[in-house]
């Protein structure tokens, strides 16, 4: 989860002889101005190619996100106990956490330039995934009144949970994944949390998903059974009742594009197998607008090089349906 830590540090670009001719006041008013200067370089450059800051992916490899984690906590305690200029150690500590910092918001604006060029699954999993530890940690340190619809999971949910949702929810063979992810953190700021919005916001996310044509439907189905023992266990029988019914037009709708993804399989994704899916979707009583986006954005994908398939996908898009 991206920090609004907005500090910086120029002495990375410094000799020993010109860091120590300055006194630790002159030195951060001179890290702020850099800071605000790159920042404001930074926020510029969000319309530059994806490639021209593909090496920042560097400065923090995905397997040493979690130790990056551990110590920006760590890092964060230190800062809270000692005022900047206390002393030496604890100035090169607030650089530290900076640089962590600073490296955690690049990746995250790789990932929303990727995110906005094509559909990918996996690629918003893992967006998603990158915040649970921090999401954990803040959960762990909130109390029974935590307000479930303000503050950090507001956030999370505003930024993440629903633009993910709203892409993937009609991939019929991977939602799954991220539906599944998303639902576990619902699921753990349930157990948190006494609000009984929060056990409300979890039976509509089922009762959504449910009509939903996905791989994995009777995984999903038999996962609410638990939850609503646990935690509205009064209301078992007339919940589970509602949610058998809105899986049977989940059932009909997977019935129907089972076969297609299967043959979308067996032809190894190839343009063939994608257009008879977007015809057979476009033939369906009523046609779904977001199940046909979503094939052909998974056609995009795939073949991203095709004229004729831009030029479709786009008519479709701007309403020649």
């Amino acid at each position: 989860m991206a920090s609004d830590s907005d500090s910086g540090s120029e002495f990375s670009l410094m000799d020993e002889d010109e860091y120590a001719a300055q006194q630790p006041s002159s030195a951060h008013k001179d890290a702020a101005d850099h800071d605000d200067a790159e920042l404001a370089q930074e926020a510029e450059e969000e319309q530059a190619p994806l490639t021209s800051q593909m090496h920042v992916v560097e400065d923090m490899p995905a397997a040493d996100e979690d130790d990056a984690g551990k110590e920006i906590q760590q890092l964060e305690q230190q800062a809270s106990r000692v005022p900047i200029g206390a002393d030496q150690y604890q100035y090169d500590a607030h650089v530290r956490l900076i640089e962590l910092l600073r490296s955690g918001q690049r990746v995250d604006k790789l990932y929303e330039r990727a995110l906005q060029d094509y559909l990918s699954v996996a690629l918003w999993h893992d967006r998603i995934a990158r915040i649970v530890p921090e999401f954990d940690r803040r959960l762990e340190a909130s109390d029974e009144a935590l307000d479930v619809e303000a503050g950090f999971i507001a956030d999370v949910r505003t930024q993440l949970f629903g633009p993910a949702l709203e892409r993937v929810m009609h991939h019929v063979a991977e939602s799954a994944i991220v539906w599944d992810l998303i639902m576990n953190m619902e699921v753990s700021i349930l157990k948190k949390s006494t609000s009984p919005s929060q056990f409300q916001r979890i039976q509509t996310m089922f009762y959504e998903r449910l009509t939903i044509a996905h791989a994995g439907l009777e995984e999903t189905f038999s996962r609410l059974s638990p939850l609503v023992t646990e935690h509205c266990n009064e209301l078992y029988e007339s919940i589970m009742v509602e949610a058998s019914h809105k899986k049977q037009l989940g059932d009909k709708a997977y019935a129907v594009r089972a076969p297609l993804e299967a043959q979308l399989m067996a032809a190894s994704y190839s343009q063939q197998a994608f257009d008879a899916y977007i015809a057979a979707e476009k033939q369906q009583r009523p046609p779904s607008p977001a199940y046909i986006a979503t094939v052909y954005e998974r056609a995009l994908a795939y073949h991203c090089l095709n004229p004729l398939l831009w030029e479709q996908y786009l008519l479709y898009m701007d309403g020649g349906r």
